[in-house]
């Protein structure tokens, strides 16, 4: 404990790290439930605060526990497979007060420099290519990374939010995470410490100007009459593009680094770049892994600046990092450089010229902005060659290496070529862009023009086949020499690549209208992997097709209703009917078919003509007493249908009863009538002692069959009887009385 507080100390270079407060990070067994999930969180008290793509969970504890004695508890669960204590990290600076007028490590005379100005006559920079900066912060308001006079920026805009309606407000979004990936508004990057889209500072106003000096390296806008020039920052025009991610303002926070690491990949960015250290974690571990290999991340980070000659810090000592040593004006290892048999690669760290708040300039030395040249020189490979792996970016940057500072190259005779104080030696931007570029054709960008408006095509009522023409032009380098060049995706075309030049342009592109962002793939046939996709090349008009209206069937009603029609069999009253208007209406019928009525009657007509309401006359139905039921439905949109189970009261049946020996003296009483689940039979004369309850079905079957002695009311079960009509029969004495009972 220092300073009242834990540490996690680490090996590596002999640092120690403050945990992170009252939080644990754990993954759980890949076999539990989300029930097994939420009961094990109400059972420890723990509080949610975020889940990575990796599957590992980070949580706050209540204040009145102790984080080692929880972590110790929850490790005895079987539902845990993985724990560990975040910690908070430094960022690889070395404060430095010496004010140095321009950037060396760019232009020095004596040739001792990165070879930048040959490389950028190859390219400067593609603003398809992002380079994610996850640090203390960038001001992305800086005149010589976001908007200046010269109306560009090289600040990466998420193409899945809407703009903020004021560009240098970030509460000016419309509060809604339009993208989908949790976090709303974040246009211009996300403050994953504070938990907000105000990359620049914390949420108290606090700033450090780290990570915008890293930034500027990276891509600060070039040859704009403006500061500094950056690594990738374009050529008066848009160079690579820096996405944003403050991890920490006044120290790296290694609960949430993972978060920024995946965040960054899904988004798009082609390179991470990290200056900082933080103790180990499994959980960043992991993001590492899945950037890398899922999503083809390159991932650069600072050795360190602890002087260490054994070994880097982490994570740039994760085997799938790239650590970055520090060097001089005179190519030898800064002295503050962490250095050993994990060091991958060095670049000038001293006197390091660059962006820094509120629109100033500084220099500064460290690690911290030897690494981000590294970065802004794979931005350049990338950007002539958008097909490169992580590991084929490596193999170029070890094989282009300059073997400067009279270092022992060959101490380990198993990797030929590395020395322990500069890895494979001092980055050359252009032989590394050289190399990236060679024999390799690139497309490096989609655009369109000429949107036309949106064309029906001759049917204002149908908008699937609405579409409209653009141009699309594609930009490229080193094509092959057969073969064809082939536009696919929302629009498609062809050209034999014989006599091409770049840009190309597809003229007169047919595609659909449908308001959406254009996703264009342009591919040379005779060379598959020479591939490039714009998923937002611009924006389609908007369908100009009105479809027609909706059917619907909006009441069923009925009128004149007849009496009831025995049909001549005065004793049989299952063939007693009625007749009666039903009146269906209607909106936006179909053309075709029919308009069709059943239920407790049926009938049917051609909506050919048919206009609402529509009434069907002298339906036929059964009289039973109960509410009359119909349903309305158009043929040809069995859609469009529309039922009232109470449209009107159908009249009772007006047959006599069929079974013999009927009377009527209210010997008994039914109730309810009509019933639904039981009757009550109550006997209304005192000498009745001896009565049979008989009940029939309307064809004369008996189908129960009682007996009341010396009881005045019993209680009878028909929940198991259909709905209808049927009789009750009581006899007594040689008395008889029959009534109807209605079973709904």
């Amino acid at each position: 404990m220092i300073d009242g507080k834990w540490h996690m100390f680490s090996d590596s270079d002999s640092r120690s790290f403050p945990i992170v407060d009252k939080t644990i990070s754990l993954k759980f067994d890949s076999t539990i439930s989300e029930n097994e999930k939420a009961n094990f969180e109400v059972e420890h008290n723990l509080i949610f605060v975020r889940k990575a793509l990796t599957g590992w969970h980070d949580y706050k504890i209540s204040e009145n526990r102790e984080v080692f004695t929880t972590a110790e508890q929850l490790l005895n669960s079987s539902l845990v497979a993985k724990l560990e204590i975040p910690t908070i990290g430094y960022y690889t600076l070395t404060p430095n007060d010496t004010d140095y007028n321009n950037q060396w490590y760019l232009n020095q005379a004596n040739g001792i420099n990165v070879n930048i100005e040959n490389a950028w006559d190859t390219t400067t920079g593609n603003n398809s290519v992002t380079v994610a900066v996850l640090d203390s912060g960038t001001d992305w308001f800086h005149q010589d990374l976001g908007l200046g006079t010269d109306s560009y920026e090289n600040i990466f805009l998420n193409p899945g939010e809407d703009a903020w309606s004021n560009p240098a407000d970030p509460t000016t979004g419309n509060g809604i995470d339009d993208d989908g990936n949790g976090l709303i508004d974040d246009w211009k990057g996300w403050n994953f410490d504070d938990n907000y889209n105000d990359a620049r500072q914390g949420l108290g106003g606090n700033t450090f100007f780290h990570g915008t000096h890293v930034a500027g390296i990276v891509s600060a806008k070039t040859n704009n009459n403006e500061g500094v020039a950056g690594v990738a920052g374009g050529f008066n025009n848009e160079g690579v593009k820096i996405l944003t991610c403050a991890v920490g303002i006044s120290g790296p926070n290694g609960a949430i680094l993972d978060d920024a690491i995946l965040y960054a990949a899904e988004i798009g960015a082609r390179v991470i770049q990290l200056s900082l250290s933080v103790g180990s974690s499994s959980a960043i571990d992991d993001a590492i892994d899945m950037a890398h290999d899922v999503f083809g991340v390159v991932v650069i980070n600072a050795s360190g600046n602890g002087s260490s000659s054994s070994g880097v810090s982490y994570p740039a000592s994760h085997d799938k990092v790239l650590a970055v040593g520090a060097t001089t004006q005179t190519d030898s290892r800064a002295n503050f450089s962490n250095h050993g048999a994990n060091l991958f690669i060095a670049a000038p760290g001293v006197g390091i010229w660059s962006t820094q708040l509120n629109s100033q300039y500084g220099s500064s030395d460290g690690t911290s902005f030897a690494a981000p040249i590294v970065s802004g020189v794979v931005g350049l490979m990338l950007s002539v060659n958008p097909g490169l792996t992580p590991v084929e970016v490596k193999q170029i940057l070890q094989d282009t290496a300059q073997k400067v500072g009279g270092y022992n190259y060959n101490w380990n005779g198993s990797d030929p070529g590395h020395s322990r104080e500069l890895g494979y030696g001092r980055v050359d931007a252009f032989l590394a862009v050289q190399a990236a570029s060679s024999g390799s054709c690139t497309i490096n960008n989609i655009t369109t023009t000429n949107i036309s408006p949106c064309d029906n095509n001759g049917t204002p009522t149908d908008p699937t086949d609405d579409n409209f023409s653009v141009d699309v032009v594609v930009s490229f380098t080193d094509a092959p020499t057969t073969g064809t060049l082939d536009l696919t995706g929302d629009g498609t075309a062809s050209v034999t690549v014989s006599g091409l030049t770049s840009p190309h342009t597809f003229i007169g592109v047919i595609m659909s209208a449908d308001g959406g962002p254009i996703n264009v793939t342009a591919t040379f046939s005779d060379d598959a992997t020479c591939t490039f996709t714009n998923t937002n090349a611009g924006t389609a008009p908007a369908s100009c097709s009105t479809p027609p209206p909706s059917c619907t069937v909006t009441n069923i009603t009925t009128a004149n209703i007849s009496p009831c029609d025995n049909n001549g069999t005065p004793t049989d009253p299952t063939d007693d009917n009625f007749s009666v208007d039903v009146i269906v209406t209607f909106a936006n019928a179909p053309t075709t078919g029919t308009l069709d009525l059943t239920g407790d009657g049926t009938a049917s007509i051609p909506v050919s003509g048919l206009t609402s309401p529509h009434t069907f006359t002298g339906i036929i139905m059964s009289a039973d007493g109960g509410p009359i039921n119909l349903t309305a439905t158009f043929s040809d949109e069995t859609s469009c249908t529309f039922t009232n189970t109470n449209a009107g009261t159908a009249p009772t049946s007006c047959g006599t009863l069929g079974v013999n020996d009927t009377q009527l003296s209210n010997l008994f009483t039914l109730s309810p009538n009509p019933a639904s689940t039981r009757i009550s039979i109550t006997l209304n004369q005192a000498d009745l002692s001896n009565s049979r309850i008989t009940m029939y079905n309307l064809l004369g079957q008996k189908l129960r069959d009682i007996t009341m002695k010396n009881v005045s009311d019993i209680t009878v079960d028909i929940e198991n009887l259909s709905s209808g009509l049927y009789y009750i029969k009581l006899e007594d004495n040689g008395i008889s009385e029959t009534q109807k009972l209605l079973i709904k």
